[in-house]
């Protein structure tokens, strides 16, 4: 099956303006993932903590966990700042329903 030019370009017009804007929307939760994180951790993430390793990643919050959160995993304080991050994402984008 053969597609038209104008639908094969508008295809990938689409197709590149979705990934732009996933991308922008990635570096927005990651800024936000790190400033959220302070209310986890007794000290903000550092802003290279995306490009840091998942071990290295869960060293850094363990070691700066927050005293009501020193004995949970820091798989699970991370979880905690992903779900924050998530709804504060969320009510950014669609706004605080009444």
């Amino acid at each position: 099956m053969f597609v038209s030019e104008k639908t094969y370009n508008e295809f990938w017009k689409e197709h590149e303006e979705q990934e732009v804007s996933n991308s922008i929307k990635q570096k927005q939760y990651e800024k936000l993932f790190i400033r959220l994180s302070g209310h986890f951790l007794s000290e903000h993430l550092e802003d290279d903590f995306f490009e840091l390793d998942d071990d290295e990643q869960m060293e850094y919050i363990s070691e700066y966990a927050w005293e009501p959160f020193e004995y949970h995993s820091p798989e699970d304080v991370y979880d905690l700042i992903d779900n924050l991050t998530y709804d504060v994402m969320n009510i950014i984008e669609k706004g605080i329903e009444k």
